[in-house]
């Protein structure tokens, strides 16, 4: 089974008047969408003639990440839990029911981190906007 754990594009973290947005009303930046068109192209055509699915976190600026993957790909975004996107086991549960054996994950730090760790073993540092390939054995 293959991951590609995706962390949602470069937000925008302060309104207009330069209060901190509440982490639920955070956004990606106009920068941060470009930037994402460029990686999920590159990404579009890894995948193309492949089924795959896209699972994404339920916040606003991991459907917009997934949205632009999405445009991209015509695959469908499936909307899920905060929690099946953000631990290790319950990706894994939802990985078994659907059986896809490539799953894209729009999701958030610290848990981008923690899945790979805990999948790999290996320490990442997982930057916004960022693509992590992760092949685990069933």
């Amino acid at each position: 089974m293959i991951f590609y754990l995706i962390r949602h594009g470069k937000t925008v973290d302060f309104d207009e008047r330069g209060f901190p947005l509440k982490d639920r009303d955070r956004y990606v930046s106009k920068e941060g969408l470009k930037e994402l068109e460029g990686k999920f192209l590159e990404l579009s055509q890894e995948l193309k003639g492949k089924n795959f699915r896209i699972f994404s976190s339920p916040l606003y600026r991991a459907k917009q990440t997934a949205k632009v993957l999405h445009d991209l790909t015509g695959v469908p975004v499936e909307a899920k839990t905060f929690k099946e996107v953000t631990g290790s086991w319950a990706l894994l549960e939802c990985a078994e029911e659907v059986r896809e054996e490539i799953i894209c994950v729009i999701s958030h730090e610290p848990y981008i981190s923690q899945i790979i760790w805990e999948f790999t073993g290996r320490s990442e540092h997982v930057p916004m906007g960022s693509i992590h390939k992760v092949e685990r054995n069933k």
